[in-house]
């Protein structure tokens, strides 16, 4: 920059120099007459705003994206358990939320239908009774969604489909 601007300067000193010689004129009744500039001679260095330097900016850094959200978190599966019925079969009882699953499972009873109930438990008395699960022969798989609290009950099979007397079969479901 430093190189520029004495050049600049040098110019303009040799151009000013310059005109002034070519200002002289000759004697009048000469030969030569007036001499005319030329018009690099009639230009004055006019003197020009040095531009100054300045700082390109540095970009910022590229923003580094968020990381994505970690996805919401998943019900844990359904807690499940299982329970002997007797030596015939099994009670399974699986809790998502506020409901309860439960799935009865009956192999080698007689030939006839059972009616399967959830009872306050393990009698077969009409105030006991909470809910009818469904009706199996002698085996076969029946269930019934309830609410949580419900659960703690027992399942009971009776003898036949008339659903009295004595249970032949008592579960567990909690």
């Amino acid at each position: 920059m430093g190189v520029r601007i004495l050049l600049l300067t040098m110019a303009a000193i040799t151009l000013t120099a310059a005109c002034a010689t070519s200002q002289q004129r000759a004697p009048v009744g000469s030969s030569l007459g007036t001499v005319s500039p030329t018009p690099a001679e009639m230009a004055t260095p006019v003197p020009t705003e040095q531009a100054t330097p300045t700082e390109t900016p540095t970009p910022a850094p590229p923003a580094v994206p968020a990381p994505p959200a970690a996805p919401p978190p998943q019900a844990p599966p359904p807690a499940t358990r299982t329970f002997p019925l007797g030596g015939n079969g099994s009670v399974t009882v699986t809790v998502t939320g506020s409901t309860g699953r439960i799935t009865v499972s009956i192999g080698g009873l007689a030939a006839v239908g059972h009616a399967v109930h959830l009872h306050a438990g393990c009698d077969g008395s009409a105030s006991a009774h909470i809910a009818t699960i469904g009706i199996v022969g002698s085996s076969g798989t029946v269930g019934i969604s309830v609410p949580v609290r419900t659960l703690g009950a027992t399942v009971i099979v009776y003898p036949d489909t008339s659903a009295t007397g004595r249970p032949i079969l008592c579960g567990a479901t909690a």
